[in-house]
């Protein structure tokens, strides 16, 4: 979740559209994460998911895994409620924003581009790749941590005033372990996991 950029977000279509109303619809969205991976978003009031979400928040949100190759590849499903960002954390969504994706684009956060969450998660649907298919608890996913190996540039560390309120996420889940490839452990434990902001649900 913290290494892609992208995400599909699938939504429901409204009825002030004209066309295909009650009908599933998935968008492209850039998103980043805070330390529990809870998914943000910088969307435009205009748009068509947004305006889908006003009628029905339920949403999904699906990831590839960076350097996508086909099914082989790792996938995740989110299964949640999409809602705006409380104005007290605008600015600290927005900063989460801006870090992951390396710009200074002044719209991120403002009223044109406002800050939305992926919150009540309640279930992540978990591919990685061949035989290897699991439903992951709501719990389990958002007390893991990242795996740090290759993490791409844009994760570094945020410094800034707001520091007093990072949080050092917890280990990896036994569950999520049990995924993964054993010989990524040692990197797990010779890699300090990253201290990123926390957004309240």
């Amino acid at each position: 979740m913290e290494q892609a950029l992208f995400g599909d977000l699938c939504t429901t279509m409204s009825p002030m559209d004209h066309r295909r109303a009650g009908w599933p619809v998935a968008s492209l969205v850039d998103y980043a994460t805070d330390t529990e991976g809870t998914p943000i978003f910088s969307l435009s009031p205009m748009a068509m998911h947004t305006r889908n979400m006003k009628y029905d928040p339920r949403c999904s949100l699906v990831v590839e895994m960076p350097g996508w190759r086909g099914l082989a590849s790792a996938r995740v499903t989110l299964f949640g409620t999409v809602r705006r960002v409380p104005d007290a954390q605008q600015d600290m969504a927005r900063e989460l924003f801006k870090t992951k994706h390396c710009e200074a684009n002044s719209s991120y956060g403002t009223s044109e581009f406002p800050l939305y969450m992926l919150t009540d998660i309640r279930d992540v649907y978990f591919v990685g790749g061949y035989g290897t298919v699991k439903w992951v608890s709501a719990q389990d996913y958002l007390t893991c941590s990242a795996d740090r190996q290759g993490a791409p540039p844009h994760t570094k560390p945020i410094h800034h005033s707001l520091s007093t309120q990072l949080n050092p996420p917890p280990p990896l889940s036994l569950p999520l372990l049990r995924l993964l490839n054993s010989s990524l452990q040692p990197s797990l434990s010779s890699n300090p996991p990253l201290k990123v902001l926390k957004l309240s649900s």
